[in-house]
């Protein structure tokens, strides 16, 4: 069996004409316009004739010099717009990575890359251009005595570690601060960390049973939890889950199994699935692919992006109430190549959207 994944990127541009709107795709220095109501996006692709080490992008991130950084199960993939360079696991160098399969990657404060690999975690410095395999040696510096399982950074440093609990590390006060795992008043409640995510409250946990519990490093405390998803389906129950925090603060709680829940925090309401929360923004309902979801984002104008694992790309916006679902077409050299994505990662500074899509042959 054949598995070719690919990237696709694009800007979503309005402007004004004298006959009125028309939907432009910029990629790189480039404009083309829409011809008709034919097609509503245009793509641009990027594999491995264009220099990718491996078919199957497992993460993409952008950095703070501008990089483009995608992770595949064969080497880590940096891309400046033109060329990419590859890194790969060489065991005899200690400078390599400690392993060629990654998985995630973050940035601290200071510009350095924490990427996850399938042996655990290396840091890569972008001014020696080298990794530092030794990550315990790394987070002791920090007062951390455990190799984290899991770490992310929005400034400050994030650090789990499986069956004991949380670390806060506050880049600004040089300090660690513990949320360890119990069932007294204030700790955290025991179990399996699955995805870290930010909101305007504080740092948003996920439970592999889809507990929620929002976290303030400043506060040092935990802000809120909810308990909806283990209760209505069976707190025993195991989903790699991941979260997405929309512009109105909309806590969107998905797996490609067990489907999509959408929390609303301000009104403390919960909608079960994609179908129901797009029939309240008053969009013609559409087939379910609520099972099949693999990555969501918002771009600038407060659209939707849905990446499915079977079904296409969905792009939803709420304003002007209206759905476009991109599939695949042989026949178009700028469309979808394949239905099935991987992940999904839309661009901070500028609405670029770039998905790692893969499709199984033969």
């Amino acid at each position: 069996m054949l598995i070719s994944l690919f990237l696709v990127f694009f800007v979503v541009q309005n402007f004004e004409k004298t006959m009125g709107k028309k939907t432009v795709i910029s990629i790189f220095l480039m404009l083309f316009t829409i011809v008709g109501q034919a097609k509503d996006y245009m793509f641009k692709h990027i594999e491995a004739p264009e220099g990718l080490s491996n078919s199957q992008i497992n993460t993409i991130f952008k950095d703070s010099r501008g990089f483009m950084w995608f992770g595949t199960s064969s080497g880590l993939n940096r891309y400046d717009g033109c060329r990419i360079k590859v890194y790969r696991s060489v065991q005899q160098e200690a400078t390599t990575l400690p392993d060629s399969y990654v998985r995630y990657i973050c940035e601290d404060s200071n510009g350095k890359l924490w990427i996850e690999t399938s042996v655990g975690y290396t840091l890569y410095d972008p001014e020696t251009d080298c990794f530092e395999r030794d990550i315990r040696s790394v987070v002791f510096k920090y007062g951390l005595a455990d190799k984290p399982d899991k770490v992310d950074s929005q400034g400050d440093l994030w650090f789990y570690v499986a069956g004991k609990g949380f670390y806060w590390y506050s880049m600004a006060h040089k300090i660690l601060y513990p949320f360890e795992f119990g069932e007294k008043t204030g700790m955290l409640p025991p179990g399996d960390i699955t995805c870290i995510t930010e909101s305007k409250e504080g740092t948003l946990l996920v439970y592999n049973t889809g507990l929620l519990v929002c976290l303030s490093g400043d506060a040092r405390r935990i802000v809120w939890m909810n308990d909806y998803i283990p209760v209505t389906i069976g707190g025993k129950r195991s989903y790699t889950y991941s979260a997405f925090v929309d512009k109105n603060e909309n806590v969107w709680v998905y797996n490609n199994i067990s489907g999509v829940r959408v929390f609303n925090k301000a009104q403390n309401k919960w909608v079960t699935s994609l179908e129901m929360l797009i029939g309240q923004w008053g969009i013609p309902s559409f087939p379910e692919v609520n099972n099949g979801v693999v990555g969501i984002g918002q771009d600038g104008q407060g659209v939707i992006w849905i990446a499915t694992r079977h079904h296409g790309l969905m792009i939803v916006d709420p304003v002007k109430k209206t759905l476009v679902w991109e599939k695949a077409d042989k026949n178009d050299k700028r469309a979808l190549k394949h239905n099935s994505m991987k992940t999904l990662y839309v661009s901070p500074e500028k609405d670029v959207v770039w998905i790692g899509a893969a499709k199984s042959g033969l």
